[in-house]
């Protein structure tokens, strides 16, 4: 599906990239991650997702949603509240 369709009904605060790349998959424990799949950054008790952001990238994810505008990492980001 593409990240446009697949983020229509969510309130996107801002939009880095290309809205139209295809995710497979989505996961928010970058160990997890593969090719084409979604990383959702979320914030925990214990740790913060957005500091795995660039394991995710890594392993293969083809866009970030985040909570806060991450540094260029060669993927699209959806910023959400």
């Amino acid at each position: 599906m593409r990240l446009a369709a697949l983020t229509a009904e969510i309130e996107v605060l801002a939009w880095r990239g290309d809205r139209q790349v295809v995710v497979t998959s989505i996961v928010d424990d970058s160990r997890r991650a593969s090719p084409g799949c979604l990383f959702a950054a979320i914030p925990g008790l214990q740790q913060d997702g957005h500091n795995h952001a660039p394991a995710a990238v890594e392993r293969g994810a083809v866009a970030l949603v985040v909570e806060r505008e991450l540094p260029e990492l060669g993927v699209p980001q959806v910023v959400v509240a």
